[in-house]
């Protein structure tokens, strides 16, 4: 979606509490007399304030606020820097878009299987905007084919997301224009269905796809125990 779409919806609802965007890109990644390819994510600099995964290394308020900072996972600075002590180290992105040093500031856990964002080999900074990246954090781009910033919503507690939703459409015709509200929709999905079908809900990912391999298999092994139940009754 839209860069501006979050803090719009931030500053003209009430119920909305906080918003994070993020922007996922891979990246090939120096430091240390080593080349490694990387997922990387582009955040708002709250982004350790409003998720709770774990840091490590670092104070979750400043971590990412400071300029040309960027957290990296437990995997990643083993990738990089063995056993050495990564804080205040350099990496550099080696990118067409992106050719930028920065300071490791924090170390982040690797996350488990129950999230729906990995972060064994992730780097995370909110360092990028420049160039491309800027133009994607700070324009509607009501005509680009490709918006893809990812914006998270913290609602106020007893806030009614019902009503919320509601909003999106008007909301479009606002800062998209008619043309574009009427081919496109915003939708505000819950995160435990993002865990199970994906960001959007346009396909289920490796988590829906395992509980439903999971829910045939007992249909069948269930099926199989009643057949043999019957055979034995008959016999």
């Amino acid at each position: 979606m839209s860069g501006l779409w979050g803090p719009t919806l931030k500053s003209e609802y009430p119920e909305v509490e906080d918003i994070v965007r993020s922007w996922w890109t891979d990246i090939w990644v120096a430091a240390n007399d080593r080349v490694f390819q990387e997922d990387v994510r582009v955040v708002d600099p709250n982004y350790f304030e409003v998720f709770d995964f774990e840091l490590i290394h670092g104070d979750r308020s400043t971590v990412l606020r400071e300029h040309g900072g960027a957290v990296i996972s437990e995997s990643m600075a083993r990738r990089f820097f063995d056993d050495e002590d990564p804080i205040g180290q350099t990496i550099v992105f080696e990118d067409l878009h992106f050719d930028i040093s920065l300071k490791v500031t924090g170390i982040m856990a690797d996350a488990g299987p129950e999230t729906s964002w990995q972060f064994e080999s992730d780097c995370v900074t909110a360092t990028l905007r420049t160039g491309l990246g800027r133009d994607f954090y700070t324009r509607w781009d009501q005509h680009a084919a490709w918006r893809p910033i990812v914006t998270y919503v913290l609602l106020r507690e007893g806030a009614d997301i019902t009503h919320l939703r509601a909003q999106m459409p008007d909301f479009m015709r606002r800062h998209l224009g008619e043309e574009i509200a009427e081919k496109q929709a915003y939708r505000l999905q819950d995160m435990d269905r993002a865990y199970l079908y994906g960001v959007g809900d346009g396909d289920a990912n490796w988590a829906m796809q395992r509980v439903q391999l999971y829910v045939h298999i007992a249909i069948d092994a269930a099926c199989t125990r009643s057949r043999d139940a019957q055979g034995d009754w008959r016999s």
